[in-house]
């Protein structure tokens, strides 16, 4: 599955409530300053080092926070790109670097004391593309060090990936919020969002604010309205749920089956038609060659031909009558008047 920009505005988006950060971190991020992060704290910082050629690909959400009471910020890039990109590293060195370059022209513009050092920064790579990721995640790995001595001299530089498809379906359910939640939605097929959905809107009503509501909401229906269901959750009540999403589902697969059933029915008929025309020539040729006496050879042919592609034709209105087409729109398609079937 390709992105599209809709994902795009729509995750960076999600990811501008604090709510999902803190949910992002506490669930999927296995390392121990997490522990020490007061969420309260969150602010969103309203940049991005995204470079333009790849805004089609990636976006970007940048958060200031306190961990164990001190600075620090968290680097989030969303990548929807279907293929993976080998360089990755180096660009988040690159947008890291942007970053504190950016700090400090702040803290100039506001005449503010430039700091003895800079506060950490925390990357991390949100991919959800189909082919699993195989870059490297330190900088290091890019780098040929033919020369020992050079060692000392690469810079080191590491990102946290956090991978969709990494989470099975089973531990995803036992994850009670919207970004596992989130994973579930875009991995699954079209029957299993049922009860998914459901318990989704059951965290949306209880668990967060009323943006972060709609906002969720809009995304569900923007990845529904993708695979084929067109249904916004963030205005049912979780009563509603269920029922909504079955007559909603059943739809879809009545409209599936009657597409399927329609363009059967063309390609019968396509089939139908040929098979019974090429008979018919068949048998005028054979009838035109045993009455035809050599004088009336060509006549006898066209004759047979005639008669031939005529049967044809009468066979598959046969057939048509059968699978219930209408008369008058079977002589439509065959091209024959309704009395000579």
């Amino acid at each position: 599955m390709d992105k599209d920009k809709f994902n795009d505005r729509g995750y960076k988006l999600l990811f501008s409530h604090p709510k999902m950060v803190e949910d992002l971190i506490k669930c999927f991020v296995k390392e121990e300053f997490t522990d020490k992060i007061d969420y309260s704290t969150l602010k969103p910082v309203k940049t991005t080092f995204v470079s333009s050629g790849f805004r089609g690909r990636e976006t970007d959400v940048l958060w200031k926070l306190k961990i164990d009471g001190k600075e620090a910020y968290i680097y989030l890039l969303i990548d929807f790109q279907s293929t993976v990109d080998k360089f990755m590293s180096l660009r988040l060195m690159t947008y890291t670097g942007l970053f504190y370059e950016y700090l400090l022209k702040e803290k100039k513009k506001k005449k503010e004391k430039l700091p003895d050092k800079l506060p950490p920064l925390f990357p991390i790579l949100l991919y959800n593309g189909k082919h699993k990721w195989s870059a490297c995640l330190n900088i290091s790995e890019l780098i040929d060090i033919s020369f020992p001595s050079l060692r000392k001299y690469i810079p080191q530089f590491s990102y946290y990936k956090i991978e969709e498809t990494d989470f099975s379906k089973e531990l995803l359910k036992k994850m009670k919020n919207l970004v596992s939640r989130m994973f579930l939605i875009e991995l699954s097929e079209i029957e299993e969002l049922i009860d998914i959905i459901e318990d989704t809107v059951k965290i949306l009503k209880k668990e967060v604010s009323k943006e972060l509501q709609r906002d969720f909401g809009l995304w569900v229906r923007g990845i529904l309205h993708k695979k084929g269901v067109s249904i916004d959750i963030s205005k049912l009540e979780e009563m509603e749920v269920r029922p909504m999403l079955l007559d909603t589902l059943d739809k879809f697969e009545k409209d599936i089956f009657k597409k399927g059933k329609k363009k059967g029915l063309e390609e019968g008929m396509r089939k139908g038609m040929k098979y019974g025309i090429e008979k018919g020539i068949e048998k005028g040729k054979m009838e035109g060659k045993m009455e035809g006496k050599m004088e009336g050879k060509m006549e006898g042919k066209m004759e047979g031909k005639m008669e031939g592609k005529l049967e044809g034709k009468i066979e598959s209105a046969r057939k048509m009558l059968v699978a219930g087409i209408e008369r008058k729109e079977v002589a439509r398609i065959l091209e024959i008047g309704e009395n000579e079937f």
